[in-house]
């Protein structure tokens, strides 16, 4: 239960970084 808790964190951060990483290169156009 807890690496499960742990993967979808691990998974969240990740994605909000892949998104702030988007939003970055669409604002340095």
């Amino acid at each position: 239960m807890c690496v499960c808790v742990f993967v979808s964190v691990c998974m969240s951060v990740l994605l909000m970084a892949d998104i702030r990483k988007l939003l970055i290169d669409l604002l340095h156009y």
